[in-house]
């Protein structure tokens, strides 16, 4: 039994570290010389930074790859892990864990969307959470729009884990669907209270929300008006 165990956590750290390989970062420096983490803004290794400033045609490979990384490991090494709601759902989270906290890169790494959807697509269509998040994802981007992407993100993986604790009766599963919003919320919370969040309704705009940061300098401000007026 002990050697059972040791077998699942080997499958489990290699899907940890097929998530590790940060091809968003490394496929720009071989294929156009770019390094997307210092010509970006947030240093994001991911594949919107890669279509951003590598291009197309190496960013939809990035796209493709960050995919595949956290698909196949999950759709391969499963069927072992049904057995054991616990280590199904830490496998389904090893690929976006080893993404957001690459080894290879001192313990940082990327925002996790697209490896997100890749393990999604690894566990369809027996789990159908994949279709959620495409829904979810494409709601807050098409009909009620939220923008900038920080937000977005932060609101459809939100949305996801309140779905999965909601409908997924299966506890390895909604365990790694928590994990892996666990993992996502986390990369996107850096710099969050400075981005003040705009929503639209099919593009056209309903309201914009001031930023946490500007709410409590606009109310500092307003106190120390008031201490002079006294």
């Amino acid at each position: 039994m002990r050697n059972v165990y040791w077998m699942l956590g080997g499958g489990i750290l290699l899907a940890f570290l097929s998530g590790s390989v940060l091809y968003s970062s490394i496929l720009p420096r071989a294929l156009s010389k770019k390094d997307i983490t210092r010509m970006s803004d947030d240093g994001n290794p991911g594949a919107f930074n890669a279509f951003r400033y590598a291009g197309k045609a190496v960013g939809a490979l990035c796209l493709v790859c960050d995919i595949l990384k956290g698909a196949l490991p999950v759709m391969l090494m499963s069927p072992l892990y049904l057995r054991h709601p616990a280590l199904f759902g830490a496998l389904i989270a090893a690929p976006v864990f080893g993404h957001a906290f690459s080894p290879f890169a001192g313990m940082h790494g990327g925002k996790g969307i697209a490896v997100s959807f890749g393990v999604m697509l690894g566990l369809f269509p027996q789990f159908p959470e994949l279709v959620w998040l495409i829904v979810l994802y494409l709601g807050f981007s098409l009909v009620i729009r939220v923008d900038p992407n920080q937000w977005r993100s932060v609101l459809t993986f939100t949305a996801f884990a309140l779905l999965a604790l909601r409908f997924e009766e299966y506890f390895g599963m909604r365990l790694g669907v928590l994990l892996v919003c666990a993992a996502v919320l986390y990369r996107h919370c850096f710099g969050l209270h400075r981005q003040a969040m705009q929503i639209s309704l099919f593009r056209r705009r309903l309201v914009t929300l001031r930023s946490l940061q500007e709410m409590v300098e606009r109310r500092r401000a307003q106190k120390d008006c008031f201490s002079k007026r006294q």
